[in-house]
Order: C-alpha cells, then sequence, then structure tokens
C-alpha cells in the first residue's frame, strides 16, 4: 500500500532546532522546538525513515506512523478532541514522519487503578469517548501509560476541537488540580476484525457493556458514505481496514453499549 502523508499545519508550524535524539527499542526520535503559531513549544517528531519494527505484525513498518494520525482525524471529525494532536510533518524534504507535542510536565495514568468508579468520577464522557474511539478504530494496545495528564498551562498545542470546550476532557483528581487528559501513541489501529481477542485495552475493560449517551451516539452517526472523514481515511488506510471500521461503528450504535 502507498502511504500517502498530507502535510497537516505547514505554515503554524516552525521548525526551530533538535533539543534532544532520543534513542528507543523500536525508534529513534527527535524532541524539536517549534514556533506553533506564535509559541515556543516542544514537539516529539517521528521519522518514518527510523521506525526498526512494529509491536504487532498487523499493522507493518512505517504504518503505525499515519494510523495515529488516522486515529486523531477520527477524534477531530467527531469533535471530541480526546487524542494528541498527531500530523504528518516533514523536518526537512523528504524527511517525511509524525509530528506531535512534547509533554515534558505529566502524571502518568499508571498511577491509578482504573475503576469504572473512578472513571465515572473523574469525568464518565470522556472515557465513554475514548472507550467507544479505541473499539471503532481497532486500537489493540491501550496501556496506562498512554493516557497523559497534563496542566492546562502546559498544553499550549490543543486540539480545534477541545479548544471548542475547555471543560470536555479535563479531570479532577484526588490533588485538587484539574488536568486536561490526552490519549498517545494510538498506532496499533485499524486492524481486521470486529472482535479482538488479545487486544489490550484498560479503558474498554473497565467500561465494558456501559450504556453510551444519546448525544454521544449522534455524534457516531455523523460517520456516513459520503462524509470526509471517509475520504480522508481511504487515502491513508486500506480497503478492508475501512471495511471493518465502518462495520465496528455500525455494531456499536446498534448495540448502544461499549463493547
Amino acid at each position: 500500500m502507498v502511504i500517502k502523508y498530507e502535510l497537516d499545519h505547514k505554515d503554524s508550524v516552525e521548525f526551530l532546532q533538535v533539543l534532544e535524539v532520543i534513542h528507543g527499542m523500536k525508534q529513534t526520535a527527535l524532541k524539536v522546538l517549534l514556533n506553533f503559531d506564535g509559541h515556543p513549544i516542544e514537539g516529539l517528531y517521528r521519522p518514518e525513515k527510523t521506525l526498526r519494527l512494529t509491536l504487532d505484525i498487523r499493522v507493518p513498518v512505517p504504518e503505525e506512523l499515519i494510523r495515529d494520525i488516522c486515529y486523531t482525524q477520527v477524534s477531530e471529525f467527531l469533535g471530541w478532541g480526546v487524542g494528541s494532536p498527531a500530523i504528518s510533518w516533514e523536518l526537512k524534504q523528504g524527511d517525511l514522519g509524525v509530528l506531535r507535542p512534547f509533554y515534558s510536565e505529566v502524571e502518568n495514568l499508571q498511577h491509578y487503578h482504573l475503576t469504572q468508579e473512578f472513571l465515572e468520577k473523574s469525568n464518565l464522557s470522556f472515557w465513554i469517548k475514548v472507550a467507544i474511539l479505541d473499539y471503532i478504530t481497532g486500537v489493540v494496545d491501550r496501556n496506562y501509560n498512554d493516557i497523559l495528564l497534563v496542566l492546562p498551562e502546559h498544553d499550549i498545542w490543543r486540539s480545534p476541537s477541545l479548544k471548542k470546550n475547555e471543560e470536555q476532557n479535563s479531570l479532577m483528581l484526588n490533588s485538587g488540580l484539574s488536568y486536561h487528559a490526552i490519549v498517545v501513541d494510538s498506532g496499533l489501529s485499524f486492524v481486521n476484525g470486529t472482535e479482538f481477542v488479545t487486544q489490550s485495552s484498560v479503558i474498554r475493560s473497565a467500561l465494558q457493556n456501559f450504556p453510551i449517551p444519546d448525544e454521544i451516539l449522534a455524534d457516531l452517526r455523523r460517520i456516513v458514505p459520503e462524509s470526509m472523514l471517509l475520504a480522508r481515511l481511504e487515502r491513508s488506510i486500506d480497503s478492508q481496514a475501512l471495511l471493518f471500521f465502518k462495520e465496528r461503528v455500525s455494531k456499536i450504535l446498534s448495540s448502544r453499549i461499549i463493547l
């Protein structure tokens, strides 16, 4: 499959300098300093050419990067903004990859036990949206450390849908501080099938069979054959992956519960 990068925010993101080279097990990434709409912010740049392996054979290299962008596109289309903005970008001509904010000051959700009771008390609507997105986009690896808690003043690069409603992704924790909750690392996604026997998804597991509110179901009904979302996904994922995405949307609309 030919992956087509559609460069986003090309005019609003100005590269300033590389701050750090980050070597990981599967990829070398760059921590970069950017000028984003007049704000100096740090970003994490994952170039396609340094992605060495995938943690799931259903998502071949380098498609994980593009599928991370696709997850963001679905979230933005629905107006939910639950994922960290992940955009296609090139550090220099021909050096394509994915850029997202680098959050240097975060609270990591793996410190908390994600029970249904905790999710209901913190911000139930946000967690329901994460559970639905993880299902319809076929995320096969959602763990505690994929949820970052960022203080609002450190979350400069916010998604358009989050800007519309500052409170929709806010969590009030025992510390008394209100955080923005952000989902990251959603690239192991858009796999085939409507059931995921080997899927690890802590949010879906905690909310299994939970009823979905009508207003969230109304958002999902906007995913129709003629929508701009499907047209864009069609350029990035193969036809079979797109077919299963649409089947999962239909299945969750008919069941009206978290699957």
